[in-house]
């Protein structure tokens, strides 16, 4: 079995987790999630990349992990980089879905759907000059729907005519001028993945998710089996927030859904 820690602003990362065990199986998780500055989409970029990298930098101190999937867009646009250049074990981003995208298209015209921040990135516009030469890129930059698929996982009721207020830029276009694929360009919006094809059922939804499953599977189906010991503990199908005192019982009542057993408080400053 490997230790991997998942991260994210919120719980949306579940849906990575989620398509990461169907990948593979082998795996002793551990989630930890932000939400003392939960959302991400309209925070700086260097706040940011301080951020993420503080948090999993200390972790990855304490607990011992064979592996960092940061299953955020935004995170992973921003502070990749920088984690990787503070922790010595493998660490895998997601970023939205524009190369599959631009393949499936028939209309030449796609959807970007992710926060106002992976929209604004240049990480985000070099995608689309790389993978999507030719095609049309309509984009719309949300934290309401980051906010509403939080909602649902925690068993609140959606209000489909919010999520349908956001996408009024593409459905109020001609039909031949809608995109006809969509990238949830932000891990949270698997969980309104129903409700969203409801609105535009023409629309192919793709995401980012299933290919992280099989990136993980690959690197760590080439790692040993017998990797060398360790004398940190592992924290493992434990949830780590970083504001307990903000924490619902609605969130825990996810996690536990999710297989984790517990919730804990996680600060990156010792003390």
């Amino acid at each position: 079995m490997f230790n991997v820690l998942f991260f994210d602003s919120g719980v949306g990362g579940l849906s990575v987790y989620r398509d990461v065990i169907a990948e593979y199986k082998d795996i002793e998780p551990c989630f930890l999630f932000d939400n003392a500055y939960f959302p991400y989409g309209d925070k700086a970029s260097d706040f940011i990349r301080n951020r993420v990298t503080a948090l999993i930098s200390r972790i990855t101190e304490i607990y011992h992990f064979d592996m960092v999937v940061i299953a955020c867009n935004t995170a992973s646009t921003i502070a990749l980089q920088s984690v990787r250049s503070v922790v010595n074990i493998p660490v895998v981003g997601v970023v939205p879905a524009i190369k599959p995208a631009a393949r499936l298209t028939k209309r030449k015209i796609i959807g970007l759907l992710a926060t106002p921040g992976t929209v604004a990135r240049s990480y985000t516009h070099d995608l689309i000059r790389s993978f999507a030469g030719g095609v049309q890129v309509l984009s719309i930059g949300t934290t309401e729907l980051v906010r509403i698929a939080e909602d649902m996982l925690a068993g609140l009721s959606c209000n489909v005519e919010e999520i349908a207020e956001v996408l009024m830029p593409w459905t109020s276009l001609p039909a031949n001028s809608q995109p006809d694929v969509i990238v949830l360009g932000c891990t949270h919006f698997p969980h309104i993945k129903n409700e969203i094809h409801c609105i535009m059922p023409e629309a192919l939804l793709v995401d980012s998710g299933r290919a992280i499953g099989r990136r993980v599977r690959s690197l760590l189906s080439a790692m040993s089996e017998k990797r060398q010991s360790v004398s940190r503990e592992f924290a493992g199908k434990i949830a780590f927030c970083t504001d307990i005192s903000i924490l619902s019982e609605q969130n825990r009542q996810v996690f536990n859904k999710f297989g984790f057993l517990k919730c804990l408080e996680f600060r990156p400053c010792a003390g």
